[in-house]
């Protein structure tokens, strides 16, 4: 037992100690090719889609090189950039490289009461200075995507202009966009709030749900491979269209976490013993902190992992608690049990971050996902289709229908009496005295016997 519980010790001093040290060393890197204060010609690459603004265009740009007299330099690091919004800023994609001369300062926040500290959020990105480019501060030098992540950012972008093509526009366009691709920019601040006090974000953001529905695609498509000799080439396949689509949507943090679980479980199905669920989340943790240790401080990764968690744990108890024989009020029911083991599981963080809790998260689930499940394969059918007269435009009508239901329903919920209770402040040691509360409540009525 002491021999046990030594190694227990040692082994999570260990990784603890292994944390600090991959930190450290991004940390260091960081700061020594920080870029504030240069002033120069930089050439630098577009690190994601560039978001559209009412009077600039923001874009995050990777550093290559920096001009030092008559040579240039090669150099690593990020910076964010305000360019002014023009007919070639609109234009500028993923992987197009800019050569720019900015006066580049750090990162301020505006001061205000309870503000999202931003200047934080981006230092955990990597990102340490900003500048605003006119017009004539900045040209194009090169427009070929290099690597397969920008030319995935292409065709995403190439898909959401075919949306646009078939008659989708406005806030069915953005609704889609977000939550089949993972291109959340052309949202509009209405529908925004009407998602997050419906409590639907959890819809328009790529998560665990939405890369289930493509797992269950995948498996589907290719369930008339009966062979078990070819089981490996299932898996194979799977997984590598998984991660294709966890590029294709951005690889936020639940998109990764999912696509690590739904990995480990097919590598499983090899052995015929997959691996149990939360040896498949914390494995898939400890390989997202590996990679980047500054996910531990994200709060997309927060949420998720504390969402999947809740659910593994907790939801199982709650469903056991009432026998259904329906099968439709069984789904409601697990349904129900899904619900309310997320939201005890993220609702200290909820309460931390966003300040607010949305009364009605029951029916916006019960109407919510299953219109969205449907819209998910509906989107996915018409990409497949888009090449046939007639049936594209019909399932595309279709798929209009579907995200102006959502988008009514999360309306209609945000409207009800009482729909959010608003301006919930607490601070980290409440956040964590709320957590202990809901830990210890669990494991009173749900572990001891």
């Amino acid at each position: 037992y002491n021999i046990a519980l030594a190694t227990g010790i040692s082994v999570n001093v260990f990784l603890v100690a292994v944390g600090l040290l991959l930190a450290s060393f991004n940390v260091e890197g960081e700061t020594k090719d920080t870029l504030a204060g240069y002033k120069g010609f930089v050439i630098g690459e577009v690190a994601d889609d560039p978001k559209i603004k009412e009077n600039n265009v923001s874009i995050e740009i990777n550093v290559s090189a920096i001009r030092d007299g008559d040579e240039w330099i090669e150099t690593s690091g990020r910076t964010l950039l305000y360019l002014e919004k023009d007919s070639a800023s609109v234009l500028l994609r993923t992987g197009d490289r800019i050569v720019f001369s900015p006066e580049l300062s750090g990162i301020e926040n505006k001061g205000n009461p309870e503000e999202f500290d931003y200047r934080k959020y981006l230092a955990y990105n990597m990102i340490f200075s900003s500048d605003y480019l006119a017009g004539d501060d900045w040209r194009l030098v090169d427009d070929e995507a290099v690597g397969f992540r920008p030319k995935l950012s292409r065709l995403r972008m190439k898909l959401v202009g075919l949306l646009r093509d078939f008659g989708l526009s406005d806030d069915e366009l953005g609704v889609m966009s977000a939550m089949t691709m993972g291109y959340s920019d052309i949202l509009s601040d209405e529908i925004r709030h009407a998602y997050s006090s419906a409590g639907a974000m959890h819809i328009l953001a790529v998560s665990g749900l939405h890369v289930g529905i493509i797992y269950g695609i995948i498996v589907f498509l290719l369930s008339f491979i009966k062979n078990d000799k070819l089981n490996w080439m299932k898996v194979l396949i799977t997984i590598t269209l998984i991660w294709l689509y966890a590029l294709f949507t951005g690889l936020s943090p639940s998109v990764s976490r999912a696509s690590l679980m739904f990995s480990l479980m097919s590598l499983g199905k090899l052995q015929k013993n997959s691996p149990g669920s939360l040896n498949a989340v914390f494995a898939s943790m400890f390989i997202l902190l590996v990679i980047n240790p500054y996910n531990l401080v994200n709060i997309g990764f927060q949420l998720s992992y504390s969402a999947v968690i809740g659910i593994i744990i907790l939801q199982p108890r709650l469903y056991a608690i009432f026998e259904v024989k329906n099968k439709f009020l069984d789904w409601i029911w697990s349904l129900t049990t899904v619900s309310v083991a997320a939201q005890l599981a993220t609702m200290p963080l909820c309460f931390y971050y966003f300040h607010q809790f949305s009364n009605y998260f029951l029916l916006t689930n019960y109407v919510m996902i299953p219109i969205s499940t449907i819209a998910i394969w509906t989107c996915f059918i018409f990409f497949a289709v888009s090449w046939i007269p007639y049936i594209s435009t019909a399932v595309a009508y279709c798929l209009s229908w579907l995200a102006k239901a959502m988008n009514y329903a999360c309306l209609t919920i945000e409207g009800l009496p009482f729909s959010t209770a608003q301006d919930i402040y607490i601070d980290v040691p409440q956040m964590i005295l709320l957590f202990a509360i809901i830990v210890l409540f669990v494991t009173f009525f749900f572990f001891t016997k």
